[in-house]
């Protein structure tokens, strides 16, 4: 049977990645990380290939790419780790002895805005994941780095400015990271069966009604719309004393609050509210009564035109 025919179309973006043959390690020192990056660049210049971003790793490497011609992404590969392999085997003085990568290349074709920015975390984080380094600012060996630190020709062949970035790129890379240390934390407290970590959710308030507490621990905070579809659900809420929530949430009535940045306040009070069926029951209740009653579209309609003033002088029809 033949090879499946991989998707190589012009005007996407690809995530393409390869391994060494056994995952043997073929970057042991910089010097070796250095020629890679050398002969990717070359390559870049070469075939007018967009690469938008990368990560080298001791066996493998990620490329996100972004062709504007079918056909493209193979005539690059191909080129890329031939060249490599050819030069890798000079430089250790292996010719002759076997493959350096485990076969083909893998490429996976990225569709949406959403799907590539969780690409792009995830292939610049992957030395922080392997825990190779501390920080991406330390690891020198991707495009994270290269961004920063790189030399204008560097720069000047990623592919930086040709897709849309988030605006909260930096955040989003750190809140993988904090993710990842909580999954690691729940699967050591053998909790992976109660607590999940849903990420984003499309149509999240459809989820309220299914659950027993709503919590907003947050340290900065506007008024939230958040709490009053958990209030308008039937939800006791547990909130920080922030921002606009102390206008939604009277203490011990419809919820509890608590300060900021306090842990201990913030646990005490759920297990506060979990334990006690009637007082879950009492606050749900009274919170649902105050969004319906002081906070329905026509009120706050009305005192926000309250405050501002009316000229009575109307022009004549």
């Amino acid at each position: 049977m033949g090879r499946p025919q991989r998707t190589d179309v012009g005007g996407y973006v690809y995530h393409v990645l390869n391994r060494a043959n056994a995952r043997m390690t073929i970057f042991n020192t910089d010097k070796e990380y250095q020629d890679f990056e050398h002969i990717l660049f070359e390559a870049v210049e070469k075939f007018k290939m967009r690469l938008v971003a990368y990560t080298l790793m001791p066996n493998h490497f990620h490329l996100v790419l972004y062709p504007k011609y079918d056909g493209e992404i193979k005539k690059f590969m191909h080129w890329l780790t031939l060249t490599h392999t050819q030069r890798w085997h000079v430089h250790t003085k292996t010719i002759g002895r076997g493959h350096v990568y485990q076969g083909r290349y893998k490429s996976f074709l990225v569709e949406e805005d959403s799907y590539l920015w969780a690409l792009l975390a995830y292939v610049e984080r992957n030395a922080l994941r392997a825990k190779l380094v501390k920080s991406l600012k330390n690891w020198k060996w991707s495009s994270y780095y290269k961004r920063l630190h790189g030399t204008s020709l560097q720069k000047k062949l990623l592919a930086t400015n040709i897709i849309t970035w988030p605006n909260n790129y930096e955040e989003l890379l750190t809140l993988t990271e904090e993710k990842e240390k909580l999954e690691t934390l729940i699967r050591a407290k053998e909790l992976a069966d109660t607590i999940f970590l849903l990420g984003f959710v499309e149509n999240a308030a459809a989820l309220l009604p299914g659950l027993d507490i709503f919590t907003l621990p947050s340290l900065k905070e506007g008024l939230p719309y958040t709490i009053m579809e958990a209030m308008q659900s039937g939800l006791p809420v547990v909130a920080t004393h922030v921002g606009g929530i102390p206008d939604l949430i009277e203490n011990q009535k419809n919820g509890i609050l608590v300060r900021t940045g306090n842990p201990e306040d913030l646990a005490n009070a759920l297990k506060t509210v979990m334990i006690n069926t009637d007082l879950r029951k009492k606050m749900g209740d009274a919170a649902t009564n105050k969004v319906n009653r002081d906070f329905t579209l026509e009120r706050m309609i009305d005192q926000t035109l309250a405050h501002y003033p009316i000229c009575s002088n109307n022009t004549k029809e």
